[in-house]
């Protein structure tokens, strides 16, 4: 499973670092974690001051909802992803196209302990051939493919755990929140305006991301636009939060593990 997932999670970790640059997390300055703010009169404030806000505010959230397309050297990502529980259950699905090709919708619930995945038969083809399974033979990874593809497969242990620290610095609001803190230039706000309905202040980096805050209710991050290098590739996001009261992940009913799928194939 791991070149993939590995690259999905990948991207996700450089959007986060996109938010602002990437750089070490400097703190809460001087600002009281336990206050959640509001954003009357904010956009007034210099644009380290309303930033801080933002991250508190984020802070206290339970659950996020991300959607919106990347470009990350020559891949093109596009994702949905929701998580609850400050990011301790995450769910959504992510398409990636390298060049002229595409594994497809790959589907994933990262709840508990275990990551199940969902994919169609590009994305199964891939990892069988990064794998080195076709030198078991051709009716070996013909039947292994109509097992695996689309069918809820559970993926457990270090596999699992890796997939899921990625996505943290997005789906766990207080990683999420400490990445906007982060030392990264020059910091200016722009007029406010409005994106995807709601009226926003943009907060932009000297090197290269900019964050749009909400200007009504809880100051809280609703998108991010930038391009910057980011793990030795050009980054470009344009990616939009939003925050749902409730969201219900739960694992998928009829998922396998990879030993009961190899096991109904050796009878």
């Amino acid at each position: 499973m791991k070149p993939q997932t590995s690259r999905a999670a990948r991207s996700t970790a450089a959007l986060a670092a996109l938010a602002l640059c990437g750089s070490v997390a400097v703190g809460w300055g001087g600002e009281a974690v336990a206050a959640r703010p509001a954003a009357t009169g904010i956009a007034g404030l210099p644009a380290t001051t309303i930033l801080t806000r933002s991250a508190v505010a984020l802070s206290h959230e339970n659950a996020i909802a991300i959607s919106g397309s990347m470009h990350l050297g020559n891949e093109t990502i596009v994702l949905h992803v929701s998580s609850t529980g400050r990011g301790k259950s995450v769910a959504g699905n992510i398409d990636i196209q390298t060049g002229s090709t595409s594994s497809g919708t790959v589907r994933f619930v990262d709840v508990g302990a275990n990551v199940y995945l969902e994919a169609a038969l590009p994305f199964w083809k891939q990892e069988l051939a990064s794998a080195g399974a076709g030198s078991a033979g051709a009716g070996v990874a013909a039947a292994v493919l109509s097992k695996l593809t689309g069918r809820w497969i559970e993926i457990s242990g270090a596999e699992a755990s890796s997939f899921s620290s990625s996505f943290g610095g997005l789906t766990e609001p207080g990683k999420f929140a400490q990445s906007l803190l982060a030392s990264n230039g020059v910091l200016t706000k722009s007029a406010p305006r409005m994106l995807n309905g709601r009226r926003v202040l943009p907060i932009s980096s000297s090197k290269g991301g900019t964050v749009y805050v909400s200007l009504a209710g809880a100051p809280l991050p609703v998108g991010i636009v930038g391009t910057q290098v980011a793990g030795g590739k050009r980054v470009a996001a344009n990616v939009l939060f939003s925050y749902p009261a409730t969201i219900a992940i739960a694992p998928p009913a009829g998922a396998a593990t990879l030993s009961e799928i190899v096991k109904s194939l050796l009878g």
